[in-house]
């Protein structure tokens, strides 16, 4: 307990030690917090890579959720097919890659769906 005029502080006597191993490469962090990201970033799902053909089978089921949700807003027959050829398009151009080593990844598909829907952006 502290004494009057005493404050607590939430670290030990050194705040700059390294309290907090990763459990799967011994890399030591200094808050929980630290460990939480390194552990999501680099063993997680954001260091997997998933397989292109996850990803097509992924991408046929995108434009099915697309036109659903395109007739629901009201869009026209033209529009939503435009957008599903986008996603046509992105599944050639992962297989083009393929034959290359070249795994895209989401950034890229961002990138490449704002670009085709705003041409003028490139």
């Amino acid at each position: 307990m502290a004494k009057k005029g005493q404050t607590i502080t939430r670290y030990s006597h050194n705040p700059l030690a390294k309290k907090f191993k990763c459990p799967q490469c011994g890399k030591w962090f200094r808050t929980l917090q630290g460990l939480s990201g390194h552990v999501r970033f680099k063993h997680g799902e954001y260091d997997k890579k998933e397989s292109v053909v996850d990803r097509l089978i992924e991408i046929e089921e995108k434009k099915v959720r697309l036109a659903a949700w395109g007739q629901g807003l009201g869009l026209s027959t033209a529009t939503i097919e435009a957008r599903q050829q986008i996603l046509t398009d992105w599944a050639r151009l992962l297989e083009y890659c393929r034959s290359f080593d070249v795994n895209l990844s989401d950034e890229d598909f961002k990138s490449y769906v704002i670009r085709s829907y705003h041409p003028q952006s490139r």
